[in-house]
């Protein structure tokens, strides 16, 4: 993700985990951000509450930036979304779910995010309102959500679906306060009775 003309900031593998790094493009190195075994993906440049950091999706269960090393069992929490204030040593939570994932988060403006969530079993477009702490969905698709991408202060945003034997992208418009109510799958019912 673009943060100025030298540096980006990035998820990243390196030893077979998924950190988050600053790439500094004139001197071609990184600061290595986050060193522990979670899984820190879809790293964002973005600016929230006047302040900069980096908004991402993660299976951490800690708040507290440190490098950790693995013991011996991999965490396979489902993923929520976090805020990293630059120089911060704890992140923000922003969602925090524990039945399904959320990803590719991007702010739509001060007081929106979209990103992507699965629980209907279907991976559909969520809206979280920061100023209410609250998501809720904002599309009833057939099939899964490939990728999206917003940006903040458009109203429109860009998809990608499988659809006719090839991967399709669409500009569409995003209504921040029309919730619709998409249908569960079996397999999330199924789900939804275990747990």
């Amino acid at each position: 993700s673009y943060i100025n003309d030298l540096d980006y900031v990035m998820s990243a593998s390196l030893d077979g985990f998924s950190d988050l790094f600053l790439y500094k493009s004139k001197n071609r190195n990184y600061d290595r951000i986050t060193n522990d075994f979670y899984d820190d993906l879809d790293a964002v440049h973005t600016e929230l509450n006047g302040e900069k950091g980096i908004l991402f999706s993660s299976n951490r269960t800690s708040d507290i930036i440190k490098e950790m090393k693995l013991d011996t069992i991999l965490p396979l929490d489902n993923f929520d979304i976090f805020f990293l204030p630059y120089g911060a040593t704890s992140v923000k939570r922003i969602t925090q779910t524990l039945q399904f994932s959320e990803r590719y988060p991007y702010l739509m403006g001060d007081n929106y995010m979209i990103f992507t969530g699965d629980a209907t079993g279907i991976i559909n477009t969520y809206i979280h309102d920061l100023s209410s702490g609250k998501s809720y969905p904002v599309s009833n698709l057939d099939r899964n959500l490939i990728r999206h991408h917003a940006v903040k202060g458009y109203e429109k945003y860009i998809t990608t679906y499988y659809k006719d034997g090839m991967y399709k992208f669409y500009e569409e418009n995003i209504e921040p306060n029309k919730v619709v109510f998409p249908a569960m799958t079996q397999s999330a019912k199924s789900y939804d009775m275990v747990a």
